[in-house]
């Protein structure tokens, strides 16, 4: 399945960006250090200490540690909040009935997926149709890739808390990400959570580059803003790139899809529109702090809704809603409306 390379293919990518910040930029930066009970450790010294320390910092992608009241030093503060400190039967119970709220939703948009037969040789298959269908299929790929990425963490999560973990290691995914109230929000402290670190690494000689060269503080958040979302949309353009559709032969669209380009380098630009326009905007038009972040999350999931349809055009032309593509082995919304227990096109 496509869905399936997608994964295999996250994960190399992931170790690629993961090899070059190890192998290489700590010989500029600073190496990470634990921090245990709120005090920065020191480098290990023994053999034993050192083969825990490196295990523990290439499987923590967000700063969380497998060891009890420890994180990473560059472990984000939302991460860290009093509220991921609960008990082991407290956690399993939220995570059991979350994970069955995951499976619903996902099947409602897998449902929704196969309402129409796709076409892969249309470079547009989403953009083309009506406004209104082009907001639900956007939605239905944005949520559905969120939460398929957030069932299989919640299940290991269940797994390894039952297993004696400790509940606080295992933050939400992406925290929270649709309770976001800004764009910056969405985009920094929580779905960008698990490649925040390798992202920032990676591009950190380009962003100091800028601080010399770009004097003024907006224009240097932009162009930060830009070199991290070039370094993830090169990531998606080669992902994309090598999860082809069966119907088409490898290597017939070009490397450089243009939507891809368009969704995420209209991020930052979205980022900076909403602070030098947005925000100030809604700060002297409204004095109710509510009302203030209600503006921002507007503006904040208009943008992503209006963007997203790009990346929908990518997601499903390379054949990510194919027939032949399960999200679900067995469909409680189809089976309950249609006796349709097995996922198939929906006539």
């Amino acid at each position: 399945m496509r869905l399936v390379e997608t994964g295999i293919a996250i994960i190399g990518v992931y170790g690629l960006l993961r090899t070059v910040e190890t192998g290489f930029v700590y010989f500029i930066e600073p190496v990470p250090r634990w921090v245990s009970n709120s005090k920065i450790q020191p480098l290990p010294t023994t053999f034993r200490a050192r083969v825990l320390w490196s295990i523990d910092l290439l499987l923590s992608m967000r700063g969380t540690s497998w060891f009890k009241d420890t994180h990473w030093d560059f472990c984000p503060p939302s991460l860290l909040n009093p509220e991921h400190q609960k008990s082991r039967l407290t956690f399993l119970r939220e995570r059991v009935l979350h994970f069955l709220g995951l499976i619903l939703i996902i099947d409602i948009c897998d449902s929704i997926n196969r309402t129409g037969t796709w076409d892969v040789h249309n470079d547009h298959p989403i953009t083309s149709l009506p406004p209104y269908q082009q907001i639900v299929y956007a939605t239905s790929v944005c949520v559905g890739t969120a939460l398929s990425i957030d069932k299989p963490y919640t299940l290991v999560s269940i797994i390894f808390v039952s297993l004696g973990s400790d509940p606080a290691s295992w933050p939400p995914q992406f925290n929270h990400p649709f309770t976001a109230i800004s764009l910056s929000d969405f985009w920094t402290t929580r779905w960008h959570a698990s490649f925040r670190r390798v992202s920032f690494v990676v591009s950190a000689a380009i962003v100091d580059l800028s601080h010399r060269l770009v004097a003024h503080r907006r224009a240097r958040a932009l162009a930060k803003g830009v070199c991290i979302f070039g370094i993830t949309c090169l990531m998606h353009l080669g992902l994309m790139h090598r999860v082809n559709p069966p119907e088409l032969p490898m290597g017939t669209r070009p490397f450089w899809d243009r939507s891809t380009m368009q969704f995420f380098l209209a991020q930052p630009i979205g980022m900076f529109l909403e602070a030098v326009v947005v925000r100030p905007v809604a700060l002297r038009a409204f004095k109710s702090p509510s009302v203030r972040r209600n503006v921002s999350r507007a503006w904040a999931w208009g943008w992503l809704m209006y963007t997203g349809r790009w990346w929908s055009d990518v997601w499903v032309k390379n054949g990510c809603w194919g027939p032949t593509e399960v999200l679900m082995p067995l469909s409680p919304i189809r089976g309950i409306l249609y006796g349709q227990w097995k996922p198939h096109l929906i006539s």
